[in-house]
């Protein structure tokens, strides 16, 4: 086999490596964006719900505040004293939860978003080996007569 078909056919096989990885990796980075889009609406919905409870919150504030000003005018044992410090105590609990929440979510998409930029990475180098190929392809010719055409007799 001449070495011109040898090199040719040997840039076809690493064009077929690079094209290969290249999808592979594509595939993957595309699988690690939806993750993190999805943990990105997760946040968003999370986000959501703590504004609705801050709402319920402080309608609850309010009405232990009334309460309290009615306890302060000489009812100190009423429940209105123990329902707005029973509001505080609930604030706070509330507050803790969500930071661990979107705690937990920003890590799980700073992760996501790492493993997507690794398989870019990984589909610019994959691309870069098929364009190897394809030029070694392209170029067989070429190649093979910078080293002569085999061994003389």
């Amino acid at each position: 086999m001449p070495a011109a078909t040898s090199i040719a056919i040997a840039g076809l096989a690493i064009a077929a490596v690079g094209a290969a990885g290249t999808a592979y990796t594509s595939y993957k980075a595309g699988k690690e964006a939806k993750k993190q889009a999805k943990e990105e609406k997760s946040r968003a919905e999370l986000e959501q719900r703590r504004a609705r409870l801050k709402t319920i919150r402080e309608g609850r504030v309010k009405r232990a505040e009334s309460l309290n000003a009615g306890a302060s005018q000489g009812t100190t044992g009423s429940s209105g004293l123990s329902g707005g410090l029973a509001s505080v105590g609930s604030q706070v609990g509330t507050e803790l939860g969500y930071s661990t929440q979107v705690e937990g979510i920003n890590n799980n998409i700073f992760k996501s978003s790492m493993k997507q930029a690794k398989f870019q990475q990984m589909g610019s180098i994959f691309g870069g080996i098929g364009r190897i190929g394809g030029a070694m392809t392209s170029n067989a010719g070429t190649i093979s007569g910078a080293f002569g055409s085999g061994p003389k007799q």
